[in-house]
């Protein structure tokens, strides 16, 4: 009985050593400067979500009260992009556009 659990805490702690050293063997990434093969030139991201406002201040209640809209009206999707170029080794250019889409019933 003793017998078993040692080499079962022997396993464990070889596992444990293995898991430990493993990250020493591994190579670094060659691309060098942080990044996996080179700095990125150019980049493009996009983004989408949905906005959901409290509407609980002033100017939304004067807008409910003098429009035919509800409280639940201001929430509405968004979607967005960004373009950036690198010019010099500290400095991006970028370029980003973000549109929100409502559905309002208007009839």
């Amino acid at each position: 009985m003793i017998r078993k659990h040692v080499r079962g805490t022997r396993a464990i702690l070889g596992a444990v050593a293995a898991l430990v050293a493993a990250p020493a063997a591994v190579v670094a990434q060659s691309g060098g400067e942080g990044f996996l093969f080179n700095q990125p030139r150019v980049t493009v991201s996009i983004r989408s979500g949905y906005a959901l406002p409290r509407a609980g201040s002033d100017i939304y209640d004067h807008t409910i009260s003098q429009l035919t809209i509800d409280r639940g009206d201001f929430a509405s999707g968004y979607f967005g992009g960004e373009i950036a170029a690198r010019l010099t080794n500290r400095l991006d250019l970028a370029l980003g556009e973000e549109v929100n889409v409502g559905m309002l019933d208007v009839g």
